[in-house]
């Protein structure tokens, strides 16, 4: 918790600097961060709402990657600045630029011609871009199922990274079968109980350590406790933890 004589100085900075800074803070951020900040979101949301202001300074309180997406969409005049530099998300780190290059190549040349790179937004500027030049694009969660079925309705293979969770729940809802999902692993190897010319898609073995944290048996509890529970979870959960659950 900041103790009262920096949040003092923060609103007096503030208040000299007036609408020529803005501070957007990502719901994770403890209570007297986003208690200072002029509005809360996700990563993405943020991002939108940091462009469609005229604000010299983007402050912006959350970890590298989200600050990057600031900085790809504000206006050219704007600069974005983050507190802490290390601040950083592990699953992103999960995948860098060299290793998506050597995994889009491997399939193509392997496997199938036809593949495009998606990847999640929790991810570091490079790996976006590299997308972007292979003509595949960056997803949300809550668009994730969308950009996927543009590609397969084009017929074709999808390389989904950084998050395996999100990748295989999200086929799941598509109906995409089990022997269509090929799990790519971080050293680069690939699952080789399917068969990869018959795969749909290609999914990185990354992972977000907080969600990896819900168990079926928290689920469970859950319902035992509570007869008319509704239990939402979010796609990065496991699979299982899925499977126990109504809603996605």
């Amino acid at each position: 918790m900041m103790n009262r004589k920096l949040v003092d100085e923060i609103k007096s900075i503030r208040s000299k600097l007036g609408n020529s800074v803005v501070i957007p803070a990502h719901h994770y951020e403890f209570p007297d961060v986003v208690a200072l900040s002029d509005f809360v979101g996700d990563s993405y949301k943020l991002a939108v709402e940091c462009s469609r202001l005229d604000s010299d300074f983007i402050v912006f309180c959350g970890v590298k990657f989200m600050a990057e997406g600031a900085s790809l969409l504000c206006k050219k005049h704007q600069k974005v600045l983050i507190p802490e530099m290390s601040a950083g998300c592990s699953m992103a780190k999960m995948i860098d630029i060299v290793a998506a290059r050597m995994v889009y190549e491997k399939i193509r040349n392997e496997f199938n011609e036809q593949v495009v790179p998606v990847v999640y937004v929790n991810s570091y500027a490079d790996v976006k871009s590299f997308c972007g030049e292979k003509s595949g694009a960056t997803c949300t969660s809550s668009n994730a199922a969308k950009i996927i079925t543009y590609f397969l309705e084009k017929d074709k293979t999808v390389f989904f990274s950084p998050d395996f969770n999100l990748g295989k729940n999200t086929a799941f809802k598509l109906g995409i079968k089990e022997e269509e999902i090929i799990k790519v692993y971080r050293d680069l190897s690939f699952d080789r109980s399917c068969n990869p010319k018959k795969a749909k898609i290609f999914i990185w073995d990354g992972f977000c350590y907080v969600h990896k944290n819900f168990k079926v048996s928290d689920i469970e509890k859950l319902k035992n406790l509570y007869r008319n529970i509704n239990i939402i979870v979010h796609p990065e959960c496991d699979e299982a933890v899925r499977l126990h659950t109504e809603n996605l």
